[in-house]
């Protein structure tokens, strides 16, 4: 069985989706899923093998015992399965990524969303709409497993796609595609760049200084809410000419505020880099995920990608070019 998950840009809205802050005010974000995925391998372990379970990720784990698994995804979404189905007694589990993890991309909930796909299709759980996926992730990460993070990742990738979602105060989610014109899909797609930072974090050690707002980060989200309420119409009503600048600017307002909810979410060499990327002919951006490292979504005028992208390369600086992913959470090879 493989597996695979989007990874994903968020546009705006983050902060919103944590749920300290949407059980008193309700949260929206817009976030579009890329191009770039996690993949998930899952098969039967052959009993030649000593061990029950064989893990590849970043690191490799031969174990006997489903409580001895180190990884806590992997650990965790077995747990939940196996109150199911008495399969889950040997299993080999792999995954690889398109981008490097802890980017600010949302690679742990992409994984998160493909393994849980996999096993749902392995024990023959008929539960695997893009929704039920998404729940039972941020299950598993914010409320068994206890990370720092929101439920943004989770949805985004579970469903594909540039979408709006709407978060309730009691934690149910309404979402919608932001319907585009194929002129003004191409216009996002020919200016996103993504930069990477060089530096490595863990996106739940940064955001846990703002996951439970005082009053002061509460009124900053606050206005995050409001801005990204705004931003689907406004996208939706602007010229596929004029896509890269109100982008560009919405980004910026947005790096702004987010800026001030912790220290942590920027540091000289990331406001370094930015400032680079803006002297080299980038129109605006900000820095994805939780903050700290990972990777700057830059706005780049089409007639300049070349000339920018020649620079970082002579720079040695990382980059990639992202597209719209319509495709969520599905399975590749079925067997």
């Amino acid at each position: 069985m493989v597996t695979r998950s989007p990874l994903r840009i968020s546009f705006i809205g983050g902060g919103t989706d944590f749920p300290k802050y949407f059980e008193d005010h309700g949260g929206f974000f817009v976030s579009t899923a890329i191009n770039r995925y996690i993949y998930c391998t899952i098969k039967k372990h052959s009993t030649s093998f000593r061990e029950n379970f064989r893990l590849n990720y970043s690191e490799n784990e031969l174990v006997v015992e489903t409580s001895e698994i180190k990884n806590d995804i992997i650990r965790g979404s077995l747990k939940r399965f196996s109150r199911e189905n008495f399969l889950l007694d040997r299993l080999y589990i792999g995954t690889v990524g398109d981008i490097r993890s802890n980017s600010g991309l949302g690679s742990s909930s992409a994984f998160s969303c493909s393994l849980d796909l996999a096993l749902a299709q392995l024990t023959k759980n008929p539960n695997t709409s893009p929704i039920e996926i998404a729940q039972r992730a941020c299950q598993l990460e914010i409320y068994e497993l206890n990370k720092a993070i929101g439920i943004q990742d989770q949805w985004s990738s579970a469903h594909g796609g540039l979408r709006q979602f709407e978060i309730l105060k009691n934690g149910s989610v309404k979402t919608e595609s932001v319907k585009l014109t194929s002129a003004q899909a191409t216009s996002i797609n020919n200016c996103l760049l993504l930069v990477d930072t060089g530096q490595v974090r863990k996106a739940e050690k940064i955001s846990q200084n703002y996951s439970i707002p005082n009053s002061k980060q509460q009124k900053i989200i606050q206005k995050i809410h409001e801005k990204a309420m705004q931003f689907p119409g406004e996208i939706t009503r602007t010229s596929p000419t004029e896509i890269p600048e109100m982008l560009a600017d919405c980004l910026k307002g947005s790096w702004e505020l987010k800026k001030s909810l912790s220290s942590k979410i920027s540091n000289l060499d990331i406001d370094s880099l930015y400032n680079q990327m803006i002297r080299y002919g980038c129109l605006g951006g900000k820095i994805l995920g939780a903050g700290g490292g990972g990777y700057l979504l830059m706005i780049v005028p089409v007639e300049k990608i070349e000339s920018i992208e020649s620079k970082l390369q002579r720079e040695n600086v990382l980059f990639d070019r992202p597209a719209i992913s319509e495709s969520g959470t599905e399975v590749l090879i079925k067997c």
